[in-house]
């Protein structure tokens, strides 16, 4: 299962059966019919990608999208069998839901709705959005340095042909680097290939990517970076530059009055 951010591009502001009927044809099913065109089976505005478009919004800083922690009960110390054996092995762990703060984000899909996610090109603050980008890769890519001190990172291709695939991942996530960014949640997830750059160059990287969802709609039709399936594995990618010159042509050229809506697509 897999979400990813779709921009629908309108020539005014759709209402929600306006956006169902523009998406509807790229449904899993058409009747009971196996779509050979499908690319979602659940979509909504926002999602995931609330405060996409904005460059002084972030949905988890709301106190609206906020909640007492179910994890833990609101106690900021999670004491079921999970949380008490993790506590066994780290005596620091307190909730992995709230990381003992008592209150944690709600699930995406119960954020509040933000108006800005569907906003006129004209009031697209692009430049603001990629000095946004910019500042959080930096902040990314110097908590990566710092952890990662100067340590060779292992080589997943190396480990695998050497011990196998079973070995190989209890080597690979065993070793004390991998284990560092581990346990910074910042690192919960990251491509192999991400730090590979030097750092002016990730932080280019960011600002051209400041917008560039996976899908597109605009007119009807269905433009994507590549084919999405399950677990967020992408096949047939198009080169960065490729996806970035159709989002500029596609959205970023596009007249002052039309509409950018943020979707959070599910397949």
């Amino acid at each position: 299962m897999s979400h990813f951010a779709v921009l629908v591009v309108t020539d005014r502001k759709p209402t929600q059966d306006e956006l169902s009927r523009i998406m509807q044809p790229y449904h899993e099913y058409v009747g009971r019919i196996t779509n050979p065109n499908a690319k979602w089976d659940w979509w909504t505005v926002g999602g995931r990608w609330t405060g996409m478009l904005s460059p002084v919004y972030d949905p988890e800083g709301d106190p609206s999208n906020t909640e007492v922690c179910i994890l833990c009960g609101g106690t900021g110390l999670r004491n079921d069998a999970l949380g008490r054996k993790a506590r066994a092995e780290d005596p620091a762990y307190t909730c992995n839901g709230c990381g003992g703060k008592k209150i944690s984000t709600k699930w995406p899909t119960q954020w509040k709705k933000f108006d800005g996610d569907q906003i006129r090109r004209g009031d697209l603050q692009l430049e603001a959005l990629q000095t946004q980008a910019e500042r959080r890769a930096a902040t990314r890519y110097d908590l990566f340095t710092k952890i990662v001190a100067g340590r060779a990172l292992p080589d997943w291709d190396t480990l695998e042909a050497g011990h196998g695939i079973e070995k190989a991942r209890t080597i690979y996530w065993e070793s004390p680097v991998m284990k560092d960014l581990r346990a910074n949640k910042e690192f919960a997830w990251w491509e192999r290939d991400e730090f590979t750059v030097d750092r002016d160059a990730y932080l280019l990287r960011a600002r051209e990517h400041a917008i560039s969802p996976f899908a597109i709609v605009k007119d009807g039709k269905w433009y994507e970076k590549g084919k999405m399936g399950w677990w967020a594995v992408t096949h047939g990618e198009k080169e960065p530059e490729v996806w970035l010159a159709e989002v500029a042509k596609l959205v970023l050229d596009m007249p002052a009055d039309h509409w950018l809506t943020v979707v959070d697509c599910h397949i």
